[in-house]
């Protein structure tokens, strides 16, 4: 699969962490699916905002869709 390239300064874990992000799990949910604690995630979740540049989890997921869909555009 294709990787978004917001997502291409991002490690493989990153990545994989932005991804389940993107489709609305919390930390928790998270770090149960990849078996790491809370805290981990919360870690990643910090280091994927300061590579990409974005502030929330909301922005990341509309990045990383468009990137991975380019029919997807913004509501007027």
């Amino acid at each position: 699969m294709r990787q978004p390239s917001v997502l291409k300064p991002l490690t493989r874990q990153q990545r994989r962490v932005s991804s389940l992000a993107a489709e609305g799990l919390q930390n928790k949910e998270i770090g149960a699916q990849m078996q790491l604690a809370t805290g981990t995630i919360k870690q990643y979740m910090y280091e994927i905002f300061h590579r990409t540049g974005y502030q929330n989890r909301t922005e990341l997921a509309v990045a990383t869709l468009r990137a991975a869909s380019p029919q997807v555009t913004a509501e007027r």
